[in-house]
């Protein structure tokens, strides 16, 4: 097969195509992301026993928003849908 200069031409157009694209495409990925999280724990005793049905409140320092949860039989809690911030917490049993 004789060697043909003019295909070797399109390579780099060729390249420069793929990383085009692909950062149009990262690009739109990026937009997807969420600022939210999720703060999760286990409330125990001093003696690693587990709490169930503690009160967890937590309150936004900036904001002052106050949010309270009830930890479940094993003592486990879940906050979601948190805003990015400083946050005081405070656990009290029944």
């Amino acid at each position: 097969m004789p060697f043909d200069a003019n295909q070797n031409r399109e390579l780099p157009y060729f390249g420069a195509f793929l990383a085009f694209l692909f950062c149009v495409l990262a690009s739109t990925q990026l937009n997807a992301q969420v600022a939210e999280g999720t703060l999760s724990g286990r409330i125990t005793s001093t003696a690693g026993a587990r709490i169930a049905n503690a009160h967890v409140t937590i309150k936004d320092a900036a904001k002052g928003d106050t949010k309270i949860i009830a930890a479940n039989e094993d003592g486990s809690f879940t906050f979601s849908n948190l805003s990015p911030g400083i946050f005081e917490m405070t656990v009290s049993a029944p």
